[in-house]
């Protein structure tokens, strides 16, 4: 079994930072507004536990790690891991930020905790998105679905991936 990380880029971190902020600024807000005048608008407290629940469901979905286990690669998330069997994988190459600039986010998060959904562009296509660094793309091909990942140590990940699959 091989271990490679999920780090954060600069941007990620930035993203996050400022995403927490404002996500939890509101809500502690109101609570402050709360304590001093002792009311609270019904719909301010609606939308204050909706902004606390962002960030949370944001990290239980993000990326911890990638690991190539005996039978397949996962995908280490908080809840809803992802397995890719290695019979499955057709094609695994190496990606820069280029490839993936020019993606459109279809359904899923862009850049609190990661990057991780359904994305789309025009070279790759519709993609399921489980990164966090551009500079350690990985994408990974099977007959139904492509994937763009971010180990650490790319490189290496690619060559024992690559090494376990049956072309």
């Amino acid at each position: 079994m091989e271990i490679f990380k999920n780090k954060y880029n600069k941007l990620v971190l930035v993203i996050t930072v400022l995403s927490l902020i404002l996500l939890i600024g509101f809500p502690v807000y109101q609570f402050y507004d709360f304590i001093v005048h002792s009311k609270i608008k019904t719909s301010n407290l609606i939308i204050s536990v909706i902004l606390i629940f962002i960030p949370i469901f944001s990290w239980l979905f993000s990326v911890g790690e990638y690991v190539l286990e005996s039978d397949g690669l996962s995908i280490k998330r908080k809840i809803f891991p992802i397995k890719i069997k290695y019979e499955e994988i057709k094609k695994v190459s190496r990606l820069g930020y280029q490839d993936i600039k020019s993606s459109i986010r279809i359904f899923g998060n862009g850049g609190l905790f990661g990057f991780y959904g359904i994305f789309r562009n025009e070279s790759i296509g519709n993609y399921r998105a489980y990164f966090s660094n551009f500079s350690d793309l990985v994408l990974i091909e099977t007959d139904k679905k492509k994937f763009v990942i971010s180990p650490e140590n790319p490189d290496i990940f690619t060559d024992y991936l690559k090494s376990r699959i049956k072309n």
